[in-house]
């Protein structure tokens, strides 16, 4: 499927496809889509909505979406974050209770302060049997999203929001 340009995109949509040219964002999660969604970002003037279509996208290099932008990821987009390598989101984000994120190793999503008033486990994996599948790493990775400075010293603070039964295996 051929997305549209940008300026064709703005005719049609409220917001700016990381799939749409000249960003053409990779969705087989091969190739590093950090910097197509800074380019995203600058000719935005960091404001509006980035759409997270359908697909796999890598993010290997430290990320940042700014206050101004907005994060929207259809039911079947998700951001793959390398070993080593922060997203940082300082905005809104808009997603059901589908996986959006995927960390390898010490990759991490990390939210800042207000950006969203809670997080789901289920962003990180997929909940398929409740109360049967480990969801211990998606609780893990839900904690050191919300404020990773608290988390190291109390492991207390933010909301993640519980919506269903949990299997926890390990230390949170």
């Amino acid at each position: 499927m051929a997305y549209p340009t940008t300026t064709q995109h703005y005719k049609l949509y409220p917001f700016t496809s990381i799939m749409a040219s000249p960003y053409s964002c990779d969705p087989t999660g091969v190739l590093d889509c950090a910097a197509a969604i800074e380019s995203l970002k600058a000719n935005q003037s960091n404001s509006g909505t980035i759409h997270i279509p359908k697909g796999t996208f890598s993010i290997a290099t430290n990320l940042t979406i700014p206050t101004g932008m907005m994060l929207r990821f259809e039911a079947g987009g998700k951001f793959v974050v390398a070993a080593g390598v922060t997203l940082a989101i300082n905005s809104p984000l808009e997603a059901g209770l589908y996986q959006i994120f995927s960390c390898t190793g010490t990759g991490k999503v990390v939210f800042g302060t207000g950006a969203v008033k809670e997080v789901y486990p289920e962003w990180w994996t997929t909940n398929t049997t409740p109360g049967t599948t480990d969801m211990t790493t998606a609780f893990n990775a839900s904690v050191v999203s919300i404020r990773p400075e608290i988390v190291a010293a109390s492991r207390a603070g933010g909301v993640i929001r519980c919506t269903n039964r949990y299997l926890i295996t390990g230390t949170i």
